[in-house]
């Protein structure tokens, strides 16, 4: 998966958790403790968040790490050895 399909990939997500609570991106940062600023540029794809600012964001929102989609699953990375 290249950088820019994972951003966007966590960017649908964040957006899709944020509001499936009510919230605004101001209520995201401040209950994360992380910038407006930092809430934005992830949500609309400009960045990837480091893994710290995954954990705070995923910490806010009551999921894990993983369940923002920016972290690619074990199955997704080991090769499948049931073909060999």
């Amino acid at each position: 998966m290249d950088e820019q399909h994972g951003a966007g990939r966590v960017a649908e997500r964040l957006r899709a958790l944020r509001r499936s609570r009510g919230w605004t991106q101001r209520q995201l940062a401040e209950r994360a403790r992380i910038s407006l600023e930092a809430v934005w540029t992830i949500e609309n794809g400009r960045k990837h968040p480091r893994r710290s600012t995954a954990r705070l964001l995923a910490e806010a929102l009551g999921v894990g790490p993983r369940d923002l989609g920016g972290e690619r699953s074990r199955a997704e990375v080991a090769p499948d050895l049931s073909r060999i």
